[in-house]
């Protein structure tokens, strides 16, 4: 089942990344589950008074330790004058265009290599929706500040030092799902309001990072973040989100091999991004390690027998890979067709 979260920035956000020069600070394009979770996890423990204890209850054990509650990331949605919404969500690394011409667009996954040899393509980055042969695109708003660097000790501006600050504006909306059990989802929506304003991000104590965090009090049966696809016997599967996958050694991998094992099914064709994934803990004041991932729009042609579309949409239900409960390793199958 689920509960949808939506998010809205009520000023400049900044979900710090690893790309960028020295002097300045990158924003993410999303909410990563990982900030999601961390909302909630540090609301309840205050609602509770656990401080140190946290670990130690029942429901903090299952819904954020455990895993029982996933976490999945916030991608931008628009709202138009009539109350339509539409979600939007990392483009498959397939899908490209026509150098010189951005309205010819392919999918390369599912185009036999005899076509496409003589066309010159780049990808379309970013977020988007495919849907009756259309790809629609939509770009995250951003803002750039600028800032004097400070001396720790005395906290005095340091002359001739200068930061560049990206962030994401105000006035975008993001939305997701916390997935799991039935019961459990009751009992979350019970526990945390429906509307709560809440800080998020890198500079939360400045003028960054505040945002509205509404939960749906409807709980839902969940199958897939894109409902109605067509799964196939040979069909694609999309990563929605980054994916870490461990090998025999417990180190994280990006072999096709590896992943194949996980999933259980057979990769014909793949267009891949990889990247590392490092996250945060505030609790801890510390970084976990970094990891090597299949970064979200990376897209696998896959075969699957007839006799395991059931267990099929189970793997799109749960995600695949490590730390699912953090967000990571969503997938979908059948979104290109």
């Amino acid at each position: 089942h689920k509960i949808t979260y939506r998010i809205t920035t009520l000023s400049p956000v900044l979900i710090t990344t690893n790309i960028g020069d020295i002097n300045t600070v990158n924003t993410g394009e999303f909410i990563n589950g990982n900030s999601v979770l961390g909302i909630f996890a540090s609301n309840y423990i205050k609602k509770k008074n656990l401080k140190n204890k946290a670990h130690e209850d029942e429901n903090f054990y299952r819904w954020f330790l455990k895993g029982d509650l996933k976490f999945t990331g916030g991608y931008i949605i628009t709202v138009d004058k009539y109350k339509k919404k539409k979600n939007y969500f990392p483009l498959p690394l397939s899908v490209q265009h026509e150098k010189n011409d951005e309205y010819s667009v392919f999918d390369l996954l599912l185009t036999d290599e005899d076509d496409s040899e003589e066309i010159q393509t780049k990808a379309l980055w970013g977020f988007g929706s495919l849907e009756d042969e259309m790809v629609e695109t939509c770009e995250i708003k951003k803002s750039l500040n600028f800032h004097h660097g400070r001396d720790r000790k005395t906290g005095i501006s340091k002359e001739g030092l200068i930061f560049n600050y990206e962030s994401m504006k105000e006035g975008q909306i993001f939305e997701s799902n916390i997935t799991g059990e039935e019961t459990d989802l009751k009992e979350f929506v019970k526990t945390f309001e429906k509307e709560q304003i809440v800080y998020l991000g890198r500079s939360k104590n400045t003028q960054y990072g505040k945002v509205k965090l509404e939960i749906d009090r409807d709980i839902k049966n969940f199958t897939s973040e894109i409902e109605g696809l067509d799964i196939r016997e040979e069909t694609s599967m999309t990563l929605l989100s980054d994916l870490i996958i461990y090998n025999d050694n417990g180190f994280s991998t990006t072999d096709l091999k590896t992943l194949e094992k996980y999933i259980g099914l057979k990769i014909k064709k793949a267009f891949i991004r990889t990247g590392e994934v490092e996250n945060f803990v505030s609790v801890w004041h510390l970084r976990k390690p970094s990891e090597v991932s299949f970064q979200a729009g990376s897209t696998f042609l896959v075969e699957i027998p007839q006799k395991e579309k059931e267990r099929i949409v189970k793997l799109q239900t749960e995600g695949t890979g490590e730390r699912r409960h953090e967000g990571f390793g969503r997938i979908v199958f059948g979104w290109q067709q």
